[in-house]
């Protein structure tokens, strides 16, 4: 198998980046449960199996890509034989040290294969050695393979906002400490 060069992208990058699938087939999702009592609020997330799978869409308008990767913290791209399979992007709140990753895209025909897990390692040793302490992740609700990966990462659920993204769709958060 050749093995993953991971490095910040360069503008020559983005065409690329933005031809691979950024769209996933799941069969399991996250449900979220919302319920109100007199002073009371409980929110609760279970795992479902889908009646059969579908295909997300992806939550972000392809051509705003670039414009956020242009004021992006940093872009690595994962490389097969010089050319981008995957990528991810970081960002940085104002006032904060938290790195927090938008995007994490791998090719179609190359997921679940450790190129993600590279992204993700090689993003946490660069926020590490810039000592922030967080490292936040960002996902649909129903991205499930998202979920755990952030999860065999180490990473917790640490909040959600509902009708995050231009398609009304539920965005999970989940945060990592980092040493």
């Amino acid at each position: 198998m050749p093995s993953i060069e991971i490095r910040p992208a360069i503008k020559d990058d983005w065409d690329t980046m933005l031809q691979l699938e950024h769209s996933v087939e799941v069969s399991r999702s996250w449900q979220m449960e919302h319920l109100i009592e007199s002073g009371q609020i409980s929110i609760k997330f279970r795992d479902v199996n889908l009646p059969r799978a579908i295909r997300l869409s992806y939550p972000r308008n392809p051509e705003m890509l670039k414009k956020d990767w242009d004021t992006r913290l940093m872009v690595l791209v994962a490389c097969e034989n010089k050319k981008v399979v995957g990528y991810l992007d970081l960002s940085r709140p104002p006032a904060s040290k938290l790195a927090w990753i938008h995007d994490i895209v791998v090719k179609e025909n190359r997921r679940r294969q450790g190129i993600g897990s590279a992204l993700l390692m090689a993003a946490t040793e660069w926020a590490s050695k810039r000592e922030y302490t967080y490292l936040i992740l960002e996902m649909l609700i129903k991205n499930y393979a998202a979920i755990r990966l952030a999860m065999k990462f180490g990473f917790e659920l640490c909040g959600y906002n509902d009708h995050h993204y231009s398609n009304k769709d539920i965005a999970l958060f989940f945060q990592r400490e980092l040493a």
